[in-house]
């Protein structure tokens, strides 16, 4: 018998840290609560699909730039975020 058991993600070994520029609200919460759904959905299918977590940090990123086509960015604007965003390692 197995359990039906999926762990939940440690702390993050690095920070990143992500403070876009010109925005015309604020939508923290939003970031938050859509970011703690997709690690819970990415977990499951490296759990329930048997997908490594590299293509799924590649898939996260093809996912990004098509966030960033429906949100209007053009290719210029979202290097731009992406260039801005700084990974460091956590305390």
């Amino acid at each position: 018998m197995s359990d039906n058991i999926i762990e939940f993600p440690k702390r993050p070994e690095f920070e990143i840290v992500f403070e876009p520029e010109g925005s015309a609200r604020d939508f923290e919460e939003e970031v938050d609560a859509s970011h703690a759904s997709l690690v819970c959905y990415i977990n499951g299918l490296h759990v329930t699909a048997d997908i490594g977590f590299e293509a799924l940090m590649h898939a996260c990123l093809l996912a990004a730039t098509n966030c960033a086509i429906e949100a209007g960015l053009t290719a210029d604007e979202f290097n731009r975020l992406l260039q801005s965003i700084e990974v460091e390692d956590a305390e």
